[in-house]
């Protein structure tokens, strides 16, 4: 039996929803079972998206971050779940990007933490589809892409590209890890996804993007975390707080 997987999507603005559909859309279309796939939204309370068979949650808090939002999704996961994926509201899925990932993450013993490729690291390494562009798109033209994608495979091979740290928009978390590295540090009002995955190196797990799960990330969509934008000084705080923690790590994966 395939394993059970719960997909968490954070989405904070209403503004965003087209991009949503697009991201709910892909998810819905993975080549995977679907009695075997539990979807999540995370959104304000004043925020409702509805769509069959997704099921939409809000914290309790009036105002929270990115990390309260991934936590409080991940629990509310389903006791059976093995592996918690997630993702930011403006990623558009291949329909193969689960199964890849899930290969990756298993050929390694669920040892750590993976990351589908996108765009913007498909700039770095190699050209992805021909015809689909692999630049910033906006809804205007992210339509016909996000259907070419959503039903396309990963053209390239296996392979997995390991780092010291990640910064997220989509990554699979093997239950196990989740357990033992625990929730994101939500004291801060960002980094919580680098923060996150240096504690994944520093507990002697890996950090991997996986070269057979690609993903597009239209990118900047998802900017403003919190229930207003953050403030320059707010930003400020939280790295400095982040460069503070993690200013004697010498850690490396």
């Amino acid at each position: 039996m395939m394993p059970k997987v719960t997909v968490i999507v954070t989405s904070y603005l209403e503004k965003t929803k087209p991009y949503l559909d697009l991201c709910i859309d892909s998810i819905k279309n993975l080549d995977y079972p679907k009695d075997r796939l539990e979807v999540f939204i995370v959104s304000p309370k004043w925020y409702w998206p509805r769509y069959e068979g997704v099921h939409t949650i809000h914290p309790r808090r009036e105002a929270y971050f990115n990390a309260h939002a991934l936590n409080y999704g991940a629990s509310k996961a389903d006791p059976e779940t093995q592996y918690l994926l997630f993702c930011n509201d403006d990623v558009i899925f291949t329909k193969d990007s689960l199964t890849g990932l899930l290969v990756s993450s298993q050929s390694l013993g669920d040892h750590g933490v993976f990351m589908p490729i996108g765009n913007d690291q498909q700039q770095r390494y190699m050209w992805a589809i021909p015809g689909v562009n692999v630049g910033p798109y906006r809804l205007e033209n992210l339509g016909e892409t996000a259907h070419q994608l959503k039903n396309c495979a990963s053209p390239y091979n296996r392979g997995l590209i390991f780092c010291e740290t990640l910064c997220l928009y989509a990554v699979l978390v093997p239950r196990p890890v989740w357990d033992l590295v625990g929730e994101y540090d939500d004291s801060r009002s960002g980094q919580d996804d680098v923060d996150y995955t240096r504690r994944v190196a520093r507990a002697g797990l890996v950090n991997a993007i996986c070269m057979n799960s690609l993903v597009y990330h239209a990118g900047g969509v998802s900017a403003d975390l919190t229930l207003g934008a953050l403030n320059s000084q707010e930003r400020a705080n939280s790295l400095k707080s982040y460069n503070e923690k993690w200013s004697n790590d010498e850690v490396t994966s």
